[in-house]
């Protein structure tokens, strides 16, 4: 169970970080709304996803303890499931 936490916690991190930037990127861009909506959606999309690669990249190759910008510090371990 707490492997299924800490893997919740380290996808959602990235989603509000996405969020975030995405506000602070679109905020005072007067767009056609249709337009808004869709450039919102890319900007969110990228923004999230080069947080997350990045913050991977952090923890793998140069410290472990950068996994906190994930918001745990650690990698969830999964137990093995013994085949019956």
């Amino acid at each position: 169970m707490k492997a299924l936490f800490d893997s919740a916690v380290r996808t959602f991190v990235p989603i509000v970080v996405g969020g975030i930037i995405t506000w602070f990127v679109s905020a005072g861009i007067a767009l056609d709304s249709e337009f808004e909506g869709l450039l919102t959606n890319v900007i969110f999309g990228l923004a999230t996803g080069a947080y997350y690669i990045g913050a991977r990249l952090l923890e793998t190759y140069v410290e472990p303890r950068f996994g906190w910008l994930l918001g745990l510090a650690k990698q969830p371990v999964y137990a093995k499931e013994v085949a019956s």
